[in-house]
């Protein structure tokens, strides 16, 4: 019966927790929720079964995920179910793993590393992951968001972790001395904004334009080729000099390399305006049933260009179809509305355009780390993030769009480089390296900005050492995992 109790506590936090993100954002609840659920595996599963912790962490996680990432529905009702059961597993598996650690000494440490190695685990497997709703995310607009630019999002989600930890603590012994290291760190991330952490800035600019040029009506029910000619009308209508134009993702669909009629179009329309215009285009693949997500140069005076980047972290059931042969036939929307698997692009996104090199991401790629970081280690200036949200644009009152935006954000402050982002339909703008935003475009319009945004040439220290950061947090999961087993069978023995 207890451990019932501390099951409805747990899925209450999950459900708290979730509104720390988009739409709701009401700032510091992942945190606090995060500090009950630890709180509720101490009281009730560390003298318990296995099974309690287990259901306890399920709990949790069964309200956070189902209400975080509702949006899901919007491609599939069965991929969201899917997707849903197996995060809920996970963290089963977590509460676990958590009541092995929780009865060692210094265990806000223990906990705070398999809470992020869980974390790191869902974010890469199975399919490349779901690197989305991350602890390290809600930092946004606080404090203490510049800490992301000195140990990245994985080390935020750790410390963070380690606080909530160190509450739980604090509410057992009560004693506030637990808290000091909280205070530290705390001190260190209000001096990131200014210290250390940043870019250099150049005193070289550049002239970009972001376009979105909508999408005629509701999703998939356009004809081949009207979202093409969209972006080229809403380009015609700069009238700012620029020196190079973003279109976002699948702003054309179809082969500018290869139909003459939308590579007459593309080259039409950077001639308008006289610069070179990053394209996210559909590109036919390799055979007939692939296809290729990327972003090409299309120079005004030659036409596209061989200069492109294909997407790393394309979207399982949204761009490639897991054991198509088995389930074209249990589910056959897959074969008719993804009838070409997607072939993910091995390269960092880093396009040398406009006499600077663009860290190119694409959708998806935005929420992954090594996507940010390869770019910017390949030298990057400023990131570009190219988007198609029509899919979630009108479901949940356009919650993913605005859950990516944020993603968005934070990558400018981990990188310290000016982040233009160019969607569809929305959310579109400019965001400076402190995470600000400088312009927003209304959604569902046609619409562009043009701004002049300052180039970096150096590395912040979350890209110098936040992969060797995630792999040492990664091994102290693992070593406080088999420490936990280890107590545990000699205690049982």
């Amino acid at each position: 019966m207890k451990s019932l109790v501390w099951c409805g506590v747990a899925a209450s936090a999950g459900a708290v927790a979730s509104l720390n993100f988009a739409p709701a954002r009401v700032p510091g609840v992942f945190l606090l929720a995060l500090v009950v659920l630890f709180f509720a595996l101490r009281q009730a599963t560390v003298q318990a079964s296995g099974v309690a912790s287990a259901a306890v962490s399920g709990a949790f996680a069964a309200t956070f995920y189902g209400v975080g990432m509702w949006w899901l529905n919007a491609v599939s009702p069965a991929a969201w179910v899917a997707l849903w059961a197996a995060l809920v597993a996970l963290h089963a598996f977590l509460g676990v793993a958590l009541r092995l650690v929780m009865g060692l000494a210094w265990w806000p440490m223990w906990a705070a590393s398999l809470w992020t190695g869980a974390d790191l685990l869902r974010s890469s497997a199975p399919f490349k992951g779901f690197p989305w709703l991350r602890l390290s995310h809600t930092v946004l607009d606080t404090p203490a968001d510049g800490v992301v630019a000195w140990v990245g999002l994985t080390a935020t989600t750790w410390l963070m972790a380690s606080v909530a930890a160190a509450f739980v603590v604090v509410a057992e012994t009560r004693s506030w001395r637990p808290l000091v290291p909280v205070v530290v760190v705390t001190l260190l991330a209000l001096a990131a904004p200014s210290g250390l952490a940043h870019t250099r800035g150049t005193p070289e600019t550049l002239r970009v334009a972001a376009v979105q040029g909508n999408t005629p009506g509701p999703f998939g029910t356009w004809a081949y080729g009207d979202i093409l000619r969209l972006h080229v009308d809403e380009t015609q209508r700069i009238t700012r000099d620029v020196d190079l134009v973003i279109w976002p993702e699948n702003a054309s669909d179809m082969d500018i390399r290869t139909d003459p009629y939308a590579r007459d179009l593309v080259s039409q329309a950077a001639q308008s305006v006289g610069a070179p215009i990053l394209v996210g285009a559909i590109l036919d693949g390799p055979t007939s049933d692939s296809a290729l997500n990327a972003s090409v140069l299309v120079d005004p005076e030659s036409g596209p260009s061989d200069d492109m980047y294909v997407k790393r972290f394309v979207v399982p059931y949204g761009e490639f179809v897991p054991f198509r042969h088995f389930l074209g036939n249990l589910v056959p929307r897959f074969d008719r509305e993804i009838p070409r698997d997607m072939i993910a692009g091995t390269h960092p996104g880093a396009l040398r355009a406009a006499n600077t090199i663009v860290g190119t991401t694409i959708c998806w790629d935005i929420a992954h780390d090594a996507a940010l970081r390869d770019s910017v280690k390949a030298g990057a200036s400023f990131i570009a993030v190219k988007t198609s949200n029509a899919t979630f644009a009108d479901f949940g009152r356009g919650v993913q769009p605005e859950q990516q935006w944020d993603i968005s954000r934070i990558r400018a402050i981990e990188t310290g480089r000016w982040v233009v982002v160019a969607s569809t339909n929305g959310v579109s703008g400019f965001i400076n390296p402190d995470g600000d935003i400088i312009e927003q475009l209304p959604v569902r319009t046609a619409a562009h900005g043009v701004e002049e945004i300052s180039l970096a040439d150096s590395e912040t220290w979350a890209t110098r050492v936040g992969g060797h950061v995630s792999w040492l947090i990664g091994a102290l999961a693992l070593s406080g995992l088999v420490v936990g087993i280890v107590k545990r069978r000699k205690e049982s023995s």
